[in-house]
C-alpha cells in the first residue's frame, strides 16, 4: 500500500500498513470512553416523540490564522458554524460535520472535521451537499468554534492547537485518484498504532472524479439518464498523526479506493456516500455506507467488513427506512452516524431521513447486532427549520457526540434549499429531565439490559461570543463522557 503526500507544505512521517494494524486487544477511540457507570436514570438515549429542538446559539466570529475579517454572524437556531468569509476555501458551502470530543485532565479538546467549498468550486449538492475540500475546526465546548480562513499553516508546538483551516483539496497531482473533483468528509477515528502512544488518526471519505456517470431515475435533482460529472463517489482513506496533516493512502483499485462503488445492476452502482466505520474488535471492522439503488429508487444504506481497515467485504444493503412512500423517510435513508452502545448493549443509528418530495430530517434506528433489523423511531427527531431560515430547505449529515448522564449531542448539516448546498453546521442538545419512551425496545425480562428512553432539550441554550469555561469531564475523570 502506497501514501501520497499532499500536506500543505508540511511533511508526515511516513505511514505504512505494518504501523497502522489493529492489534489484538487494540480498540479504536473515537468518542470519550465511559468510566463510571450510569446514574439512576439508566440508560436514556434521547429521541422525543415530536422534534428535536434545536440549540439557539450565536456562533462565534470566524478565526482565522490568516488574518481574515471577522464576521459575527446574527443569532440563528441551530447553527454554529455559518459560511466563511469573502475569499475563505468555505464561503460558498459546508457540511458534512464530524465531531470528536477528546477528554482531558485539564480540559476537553473538540475538533470538527468538515468539507467546504469556494465559490466556483466543483460540488455536486444534490447528492453531496456541501462537498469540495476538507478543513477542521476546533474547540473547548464544542459549540465555540475557531476555523481557518484558508489553509492550515502547518504551525509546530504549542501553536498548533490553533492551526485551523482547510487541510484536505482535490487532487490535481495524481489524474487517477478518487478525489480529482470533490471531496467530502464522513469519519474521522484514532487508532492505536505500534510506535505512536498517542494513536493515529483515519479519516474515511468519499471522494469523485470527473468521470461522468449515468444518473439513475428517481434521483432528485438530476435528470434520469444523463451523464453526470462527479456522481460516481468511492470511499478513500488518510491518515494523519495530528489530525491536520493527512496522507492519502492508495489501496488496490485503480482509483485507489478502499470501497468501489458497485458493478451495474448492484444497489451501490451509483455511487458510496458517507462510509464511517465502527472497530468491534480486533479484525472486525464494519463500515456503514450509503448509495441509492437504482432498482428501487430508494437511498439505501449498507455494510462492509474488514479485518485490517484496509481491504472491504462488502456485506449488502442493510436499511433503506419505511419503505412507505408516504412517511417522512419513504424514499429512504442516507447518510448515518452509527454507534455502538454497549450500556443498552444496541447498535444505534442515526440517519438522514429522505422523503418522497425529497425532504430530509434526522431520524434513529436500533438493532441488536448492527447487521439486521432495524428498529425504526417511526418519527423524525429534527425537522427543517421554518420558511427563511438557514436549514429551511432539511437538514443532514447526522453526527452524534455521546455525552454525560446519557445526553447526546447531535450535530448537523442544514440546507438552506431542497437539493441545495448545504449552508452551516447546527446543534441540537437532548434532555434527560423529560423522557419518553421508544416503543418496541423495552426489555423483555433481561433485568441486565436497560430500557432506551429518549428525549430532547425543549428549550434554547444561549451563549454570548466571549471565552467560556472548558467543559469538564464527567465525574471529573480523564477519559469519560464530557459534560453536556
Amino acid at each position: 500500500m502506497k501514501i501520497a503526500y499532499s500536506f500543505n507544505g508540511s511533511i508526515l512521517p511516513c505511514i505504512s500498513k505494518s504501523k497502522c494494524h489493529l492489534g489484538p486487544g487494540v480498540f479504536p477511540t473515537p468518542l470519550p470512553i465511559r468510566t463510571q457507570p450510569y446514574n439512576a436514570y439508566g440508560c436514556q438515549r434521547v429521541i422525543h416523540k415530536r422534534p428535536l429542538s434545536s440549540a439557539r446559539c450565536q456562533a462565534t466570529a470566524s478565526v482565522s490564522t490568516q488574518e481574515a475579517p471577522l464576521s459575527t454572524f446574527a443569532q440563528e437556531e441551530g447553527r454554529i458554524l455559518a459560511p466563511g468569509g469573502e475569499g475563505a476555501w468555505d464561503e460558498d458551502a459546508l457540511g458534512h460535520p464530524v465531531v470528536r470530543c477528546f477528554v482531558g485532565e485539564g480540559e476537553d479538546k473538540w475538533l470538527m472535521w468538515y468539507s467546504g467549498r469556494t465559490r466556483g468550486q466543483n460540488g455536486l449538492d444534490p447528492v453531496f451537499p456541501g462537498a469540495g475540500s476538507i478543513g477542521v475546526a476546533v474547540s473547548t465546548n464544542g459549540i465555540d468554534w475557531q476555523r481557518g480562513h484558508g489553509a492550515i499553516e502547518g504551525a509546530r508546538g504549542e501553536a498548533k492547537a490553533l492551526d485551523v483551516g482547510r487541510v484536505l483539496e482535490p487532487n490535481e497531482e495524481d489524474w487517477w485518484w478518487l478525489d480529482t473533483r470533490h471531496m467530502a468528509v464522513s469519519d474521522v477515528q484514532v487508532f492505536s498504532s505500534d510506535n505512536t502512544s498517542a494513536g493515529v488518526y483515519w479519516m474515511f471519505y468519499s471522494g469523485a472524479t470527473f468521470e461522468s456517470h449515468e444518473a439513475p431515475a428517481g434521483l432528485a435533482g438530476l435528470q434520469s439518464g444523463a451523464e453526470v460529472e462527479g456522481l460516481r463517489a468511492r470511499a478513500g482513506l488518510c491518515m494523519s498523526q495530528d489530525g491536520r496533516n493527512w496522507a492519502r493512502l492508495e489501496a488496490e483499485h485503480h482509483t485507489a479506493a478502499v470501497l468501489d462503488a458497485g458493478d451495474a445492476g448492484e444497489w451501490d452502482a451509483a455511487f458510496i456516500g458517507s462510509p464511517q466505520v465502527v472497530a468491534v474488535g480486533p479484525k472486525d471492522m464494519r463500515m456503514f455506507y450509503h448509495s441509492f439503488d437504482a432498482s428501487t429508487e430508494t437511498w439505501t444504506v449498507g455494510t462492509a467488513t474488514s479485518k485490517d481497515g484496509f481491504v472491504w467485504t462488502k456485506r449488502g444493503p442493510i436499511f433503506a427506512g419505511s419503505g412507505s412512500r408516504g412517511d417522512f423517510d419513504g424514499k429512504g435513508a442516507a447518510a448515518c452516524h452509527v454507534v455502538r452502545d454497549y450500556v443498552c448493549k444496541r447498535w444505534i443509528m442515526f440517519y438522514e431521513a429522505v422523503a418522497s418530495d425529497d425532504t430530509r430530517s434526522i431520524s434513529m434506528a436500533v438493532s441488536k447486532d448492527g447487521l439486521k433489523d432495524w428498529a425504526r423511531l417511526g418519527r423524525p427527531i429534527l425537522e427543517a427549520g421554518q420558511p427563511g431560515s438557514w436549514d429551511a430547505g432539511g437538514v443532514c449529515s447526522p453526527s452524534a457526540v455521546s455525552m454525560a448522564d446519557g445526553r447526546w449531542r447531535l450535530y448537523y448539516a442544514g440546507l438552506s434549499r431542497k437539493g441545495g448546498g448545504a449552508t452551516g453546521v447546527g446543534l441540537a442538545m437532548t434532555d434527560k429531565e423529560n423522557v419518553e419512551e421508544f416503543e418496541g425496545l423495552l426489555p423483555t425480562g433481561d433485568s441486565n439490559t436497560p430500557s432506551i428512553l429518549v428525549t430532547f432539550i425543549s428549550e434554547p441554550i444561549l451563549h454570548s461570543t466571549s471565552r467560556q469555561e472548558p467543559v469538564q469531564p464527567y465525574e471529573g475523570k480523564s477519559g469519560g463522557a464530557p459534560a453536556r
